[in-house]
């Protein structure tokens, strides 16, 4: 069985109805806006340790079809996102390459050293990022 509800009589409950109709089509307009976004410049402006900032350009067509050219920025964050090679920070790299006394990893925020046997003292040797101290352990 199915209900069939039928709108109020009551003239409040035109004007809920009015309403609703109301913020549905404005939420229809803003799907209809970011619906139509198209990037057409997308630059990272400034970099850390752990952010960067895009600037952007898009076009954005509106409900009444006008195109426009708006800009924007956002900034992303986490962390070791980027380490200094020659004084500027460079998107870091999960990357663990092999050399002739065991493995290293210098494209982060650490650099760290491995030593082919594991089970032996120091085998460890990590960077911290200032590049001012050293660390030894397992």
């Amino acid at each position: 069985m199915s209900k069939h509800i039928l709108p109020s009589t009551h003239p409040s409950g035109a004007i809920k109805g009015l309403f609703k109709i109301g913020i549905l089509s404005i939420l229809l307009g803003f799907s209809n806006l970011l619906a139509a976004d198209e990037v057409v410049n997308k630059a990272v402006v400034e970099r850390g340790q752990n952010h960067e900032v895009i600037e952007f350009t898009r076009n954005v067509t509106d409900a009444t079809g006008e195109t426009k050219t708006v800009q924007g920025r956002y900034t992303v964050l986490a962390n070791g996102m980027h380490y200094k090679e020659d004084g500027r920070w460079v998107e870091s790299k999960e990357l663990i390459e092999p050399f002739k006394k065991g493995a290293v990893a210098r494209q982060g925020a650490y650099k760290v050293i491995f030593n082919w046997n594991l089970n032996t003292p120091g085998a460890i040797d990590i960077q911290i990022i200032d590049g001012n101290g050293h660390g030894q352990g397992v």
